[in-house]
């Protein structure tokens, strides 16, 4: 049997909005490697933490606080490809030959995601808009990871992903066609 939010009764689940999607979808997107990121169920926040060499070495002896044992959920984070993906489709979405074009050259070879970001940040009406596009496809990443994670109810998910799709089909019809976006 489910409830209103489309999760199955006895599990406790939070709404999505009362949880920080926008960290779950920065430590998804985390391509360092060296944080450890976790998800509280109780609160809907996340934690962020360095790991310490003793972590590494772990005896009977040591003080280690295992966030599993506070019923944390770790964050695998997925790294750059999907945010990699999200400015190539952006690019490819701008309707300004010279834009689009510029914009994808820059995302050849090492760099080119600070490449891009000094070319959308020099853009001013491009920047505006990529902030908007990546902050809900970054979103979207996140409630589907909560879905997954048992962490949201499908019904709910379901209204915040077509609000965020909402934005990018919206960001998309803005970069479309415009012929004036580097002036």
């Amino acid at each position: 049997m489910t409830n209103e939010s489309g999760q199955q009764s006895g599990g406790t689940v939070r709404r999505i909005g009362d949880i920080d999607v926008a960290g779950i979808a920065d430590a998804l997107g985390d391509s360092g490697g060296e944080t450890a990121w976790w998800f509280d169920p109780s609160t809907g926040q996340i934690e962020m933490r360095l790991p310490t060499w003793s972590e590494f070495a772990v005896d009977d002896d040591d003080e280690y606080d295992d966030p599993r044992d506070r019923g944390l959920i770790e964050i695998e984070a997925e790294g750059s490809r999907a945010a990699y993906r999200d400015m190539v489709d952006f690019a490819e979405a701008v309707g300004d030959r010279v834009v689009s074009e510029r914009l994808l050259r820059e995302l050849e070879g090492r760099g080119a995601f600070r490449r891009f970001r000094d070319s959308v940040r020099d853009l001013p009406e491009v920047g505006e808009r990529w902030v908007s596009y990546s902050k809900a496809c970054a979103e979207s990443r996140a409630i589907h990871w909560l879905v997954a994670a048992g962490q949201a109810g499908e019904i709910d998910a379901e209204h915040e992903l077509v609000a965020r799709a909402d934005i990018v089909e919206s960001v998309t019809n803005e970069i479309g066609g415009r012929a004036d976006l580097e002036k």
